[in-house]
């Protein structure tokens, strides 16, 4: 171990109370970067099983000391040592290093999760998961397509900077830490985009082949449903209420020939889906609706469609029964990975 400096000192977490450094340095590489902190034993001891065990083992061994303190090597990236003993120090909130309502990017909540199950922090791999919820939630209220589509960091409740390509990823993270609920619309998101970006995503090995093909499979599936949303609107035919029922009648058939033109090009993408049209639809009755009862009675039967589309994602993807989404965790994920995940 290399002789310690003060320009060592993490500026985040260096606090005077504490009565423990940990040296982060990776171990396979000798001549990388290493950071200290200086913490309070129990309160980490208290916040994660993982350092606890690590300061456990530290006391069969001769320990260095610095700052009157012993100093305890892990091998772990500083940066990510950092960004967990902030958190358990400073929590989550407004003064913390993670705010609840600040939009993070992708790979900052990725770490977040693997660093809270690796070091068995609830505080941490939570917020991740909670982060990864909004944007690839259980309930179709809670969905939104911008996420993915508008680059901004200031859409309302955007809490992760996540575009449709990082639904491989989240895939992959629900299999390896059990988290099913972020599935079936993952699997959604990633079935939005063009087919050379899915084989691309398989060659790369950013996907398993058992994702590729449910995606691929689904996309049959999930064009029918579009048509069918659409077709039901033509069916229902103008509000009861209209006064101008020929006329909307005939606005409406041309109204449902768009909307079905624009879902048989789900497969190429990156199109809107079947659950991403709505706000395209509103824009076309806008343009083509004088009729303010037959635009509400569109949006209603759309809405209608749209929620039992959602309804059906785990039937069209595979994931209705439970025991599937576990036979492909142990697809997955490496006897390490399990060990690792053994409290969840």
């Amino acid at each position: 171990m290399s002789a310690i400096t003060q320009n060592m000192h993490s500026n985040l977490v260096w606090l005077e109370q504490g009565d423990v450094v940990f040296r982060a340095q990776v171990a396979n590489k000798p001549f990388s970067r290493a950071q200290l902190f200086k913490v309070p034993k129990d309160v980490i001891s208290k916040e994660s099983l993982g350092l606890k065990k690590i300061l456990n083992e530290s006391r069969k061994q001769r320990l260095q000391v610095y700052a009157d303190c012993p100093v305890i090597l892990v091998d772990e990236d500083p940066d990510n040592l950092e960004l967990v003993l902030a958190v358990i120090c400073y929590g989550i909130g407004k003064n913390s290093v993670v705010d609840y309502d600040t939009c993070l990017p992708f790979s900052t909540v990725v770490t977040m999760l693997h660093m809270g199950v690796k070091y068995r922090v609830d505080l941490l791999r939570n917020e991740a998961g909670r982060r990864l919820s909004k944007c690839f939630p259980s309930i179709l209220e809670e969905y939104n397509p911008r996420l993915f589509s508008d680059p901004s960091r200031n859409i309302r409740g955007k809490l992760v900077d996540v575009s449709r390509t990082d639904a491989f990823e989240v895939i992959r993270l629900a299999h390896q830490y059990r988290l099913h609920f972020l599935l079936p619309a993952a699997y959604y998101v990633a079935a939005q985009l063009p087919m050379r970006e899915l084989f691309l995503a398989l060659e790369t090995n950013q996907i398993p082949m058992i994702d590729f093909k449910r995606i691929v499979c689904a996309y049959t599936s999930l064009q029918r449903l579009s048509v069918h949303v659409v077709e039901e609107v033509l069916w229902q035919g103008p509000a009861k209420t209209c006064i101008t029922h020929e006329m909307c009648r005939s606005k409406l058939n041309s109204l449902v020939s768009l909307a079905i033109r624009d879902s048989y090009e789900i497969s190429p993408g990156p199109k809107k889906g079947c659950l991403d049209r709505r706000d395209v639809l509103e824009s076309l009755m806008l343009q083509v609706y004088d009729c303010a009862d037959c635009r509400a009675h569109v949006m209603a039967q759309h809405d209608t469609g749209r929620s039992a589309t959602w309804d059906q994602l785990k039937t069209i993807f595979g994931l209705e029964d439970s025991r599937t989404a576990e036979g492909d965790m142990e697809k997955h994920v490496s006897e390490r990975e399990k060990a690792c995940m053994n409290y969840v």
